[in-house]
């Protein structure tokens, strides 16, 4: 593995450690660096060259599903949202839960977001110990020049 940085976690930059052991930060944190690891493998694996134009976040928790991966890039106008392969949605749902991730992402990009792929189909990129990493790929429709997540 190289010693690029693979992303950021939403938390903190400076942990708390009550000196006694790890804290449920520190293990949260821990988890989320690890999950950035896996994103941004995956990420490589299914963007190839163009992945170094995106940034990766790892939120511990979206919309109900635990330490998911986004990655963006303004200059592709592309938005991923990467999660383990075991947190698909049901696929009668999926159009719906497509929406409701977009308007989520919309929320906290400050930027129109919208879906980008049909619903029924299904990406899945390689981690590297997590096995399969669902990726659903949604675009920035307001073209912005910047955004923060």
């Amino acid at each position: 593995m190289t010693d690029t940085p693979t992303g950021k976690f939403t938390l903190s930059d400076s942990i708390p450690f009550s000196g006694k052991g790890k804290t449920p930060i520190a293990d949260s944190y821990a988890e989320a660096e690890r999950m950035l690891a896996e994103y941004r493998h995956a990420l490589n694996d299914g963007v190839g060259a163009d992945s170094e134009l995106y940034e990766l976040i790892c939120y511990p928790n979206f919309m109900g599903q635990q330490n998911v991966g986004v990655a963006y890039s303004t200059e592709l106008q592309r938005v991923y949202m990467l999660c383990v392969g075991a947190d698909r949605p049901e696929p009668d749902y999926e159009p719906v839960w497509l929406l409701d991730q977009a308007r989520e992402l919309t929320l906290l990009a400050r930027t129109l977001v919208v879906p980008d792929q049909t619903s029924n189909s299904i990406t899945i990129w390689e981690g590297i110990k997590r096995g399969a990493i669902m990726s659903f790929r949604f675009k920035l429709a307001d073209e912005p020049s910047s955004i923060k997540f």
